[in-house]
């Protein structure tokens, strides 16, 4: 491999506390296709409660890791300050709780900088909490012509928008200012992803398994943002709606259709959550955000599955919808829970 700077790759990883599982994704990340001296492990700890004795074990070993502690503020300053602190020609952004393909970051490396790439997509596998890792697809070669980020995500609507599905050139990022939308709980990455690519001009995709998002009940998106908060979810994902909105209003993009039908996807999944977790007049409430951002009735979606098309059926007939809100939401709670 040839070497052109001092760090090839920043890694930046957001923590809070996940003792529990940091010690197999940095496993995962020790064990690359490349020298340690030659990438970084920044671990932004946001302000953890519990111990630590997992990541501290881990810092004091290993010269690559750093580890920066910050006073609790959220997931986006988190990973803002690691990207800040980076040092690295390619930005990857990982979670604390998730796994890495091993022995593939040199190559993805190799292939963003041959083909002087601002971005490289690759691919990711969910997987549940006690599902083994398996022999995944490892391609050394892009399967993907080098294309606008614009051009790219019209060629793949509905294509993975979270912060790791991606490497990115932090001269890119550093040069269009691009950070993540703090006090955001959940889809803070989609609004950052969406930004990188309507601005970039040289993107690819390798088709390549690097990310396994494994789903946890104690994760933030399954547990946190969906029950204890499920209000503030709503929130952030109507300000989602309403930044797509936007950039729909002001300008002339290839992947039009690819942003609509992420609306629409966004709006579906905002009714249906509320529908599960909000009171009425809240329902009601969303149900008027929508259609003043004209994201609802939802007419853009093609579900295979024929309870979903049913489920947005009915969504998109208020007053019946409203009427099965009502019917819910009368049901005992632990009867709720089940359906």
């Amino acid at each position: 491999m040839k070497y052109k700077g001092n760090v090839l790759i920043s890694i930046i990883i957001p923590y809070f506390n996940s003792d529990a599982y940091i010690g197999d994704v940095l496993e995962d990340l020790l064990h690359q296709d490349i020298l340690t001296d030659k990438y970084e492990i920044i671990v932004v700890d946001d302000g953890s409660t519990e111990n630590i004795d997992s990541l501290r074990s881990y810092c004091a070993q290993y010269s690559c890791i750093r580890y920066i502690l910050i006073k609790h503020a959220g997931l986006s300053t988190a990973r803002n300050i690691g990207l800040e602190a980076a040092l690295g020609e390619y930005v990857f952004f990982c979670d604390s709780d998730d796994r890495v393909k091993r022995n593939v970051f040199g190559q993805l490396y190799e292939a963003a900088v041959d083909n002087d790439l601002e971005v490289l997509f690759f691919n990711r596998l969910m997987l549940q909490e006690k599902e083994r890792l398996s022999d995944s697809r490892n391609s050394k070669e892009l399967d993907s012509p080098v294309i606008t980020g614009d051009a790219y995500f019209a060629c793949h609507p509905g294509m993975c928008l979270a912060a790791w599905c991606y490497f990115s050139k932090r001269e890119f990022l550093k040069k269009e200012n691009f950070y993540f939308t703090k006090d955001i709980i959940m889809v803070e990455d989609k609004m950052f992803t969406i930004s990188l690519l309507l601005a970039a001009n040289r993107v690819s995709h390798i088709d390549t398994d690097v990310c396994f998002y494994i789903q946890r009940p104690g994760s933030l998106i399954h547990g946190v943002a969906e029950i204890r908060q499920a209000k503030r979810s709503a929130d952030c994902r109507l300000q989602y709606i309403q930044y797509m909105s936007q950039i729909l209003n002001d300008h002339n993009l290839h992947s039009r259709e690819s942003l609509k039908n992420e609306k629409d996807l966004t709006a579906f999944k905002t009714l249906h959550n509320a529908f599960r977790y909000l009171n009425i007049s809240q329902n009601r409430h969303i149900l008027r955000k929508l259609r003043d951002m004209d994201a609802y009735p939802i007419t853009r979606l093609e579900f295979p599955n024929r309870f979903h098309r049913f489920v947005e059926w009915t969504m998109n007939h208020s007053a019946l919808w409203m009427t099965c809100c009502v019917i819910f939401h009368v049901l005992p709670w632990n009867l709720r829970k089940k359906l």
